[in-house]
């Protein structure tokens, strides 16, 4: 047996060995109590440093939060502006002043068109080519290895030590490590 917390109201709960439920309620209301409070679910996975507000939940690929509000998929810090500030006006997208895909924090947020959040992603140098663009390096939001560990990486191998060893330590595989040596990868780290 296992004991967990109620994840709306904090009671002990014993659940089975084999019961692999993410969240564990006490009973039906506490379990509807949560459905039905969106706010409690947001704010259960946020850490707030001195300046971002960091997102633990769930991302998408791209780095940005999840979460479900109002029975819909929704950008976590789309649903920090409506918890702050209240409706998006239609037209409008959530942009970030920091930068950082995981960031709630509404100060660091503001309203902008679609052409406003382009003009900011080219202006910050998120974009490939003038276009799509892909954040690169540690502001891609699933980034293993931070700018400092590819130098060491670097210095590591330039000094003979394997691939094998050098992925082993930083926990990644050899692919990795191997494009990081030839520049297939984190090329913009010099």
């Amino acid at each position: 047996m296992k004991h967990r917390v109620c994840a709306f109201c904090g009671k002990g709960v014993t659940k089975r060995d084999n019961d692999k439920a993410a969240l564990s309620f006490c009973n039906m209301v506490c379990y509807v109590s949560y459905l039905q409070n969106p706010r409690k679910i947001f704010w259960s996975k946020v850490t707030k440093t001195e300046s971002c507000w960091i997102w633990r939940g769930h991302t998408y690929p791209d780095g940005y939060g999840q979460l479900k509000w109002r029975t819909r998929p929704t950008r976590a810090h789309r649903v920090s502006w409506i918890i702050h500030f209240g409706p998006i006006p239609t037209g409008k997208q959530v942009l970030h002043r920091c930068d950082n895909p995981k960031c709630v924090n509404p100060d660091h947020l503001f309203l902008g068109t679609n052409l406003d959040n382009m003009t900011d992603k080219k202006n910050k140098g998120r974009c490939n080519n003038g276009g799509g663009g892909k954040l690169k390096g540690e502001l891609h939001g699933r980034h293993k290895l931070k700018d400092s560990d590819i130098l060491e990486i670097r210095r590591r191998r330039s000094s003979g030590e394997t691939y094998l060893s050098i992925a082993a330590s930083f926990g990644v595989g050899i692919t990795t490590i191997y494009k990081i040596i030839n520049n297939q990868s984190w090329k913009h780290i010099l």
